[in-house]
């Protein structure tokens, strides 16, 4: 995926996120002309499907994780 920068932790298994981050520090995806948050973009590209009205639980607290299987 172009503008994908991710850069595996060996100790923790963490996708660290190498790229833009927004105001709040947390990563940013730019794709299609617009900003999202990296982490969901990684979700979707994992096939995960976040419902209506809920929020992924970054399980590893490291914000700049973007590694699908650290979010329940």
């Amino acid at each position: 995926m172009s503008g994908w920068r991710v850069e595996r932790d060996p100790f923790f298994g963490c996708d660290l996120w190498r790229g833009s981050v927004n105001n709040a520090n947390y990563p940013t995806y730019w794709g299609g002309g617009r900003p999202r948050q990296a982490y969901l973009v990684a979700l979707e590209r994992a096939g995960v499907v976040i419902p209506p009205g809920h929020e992924p639980d970054h399980l590893c607290r490291i914000r700049s994780c973007v590694n699908p299987d650290h979010f329940e």
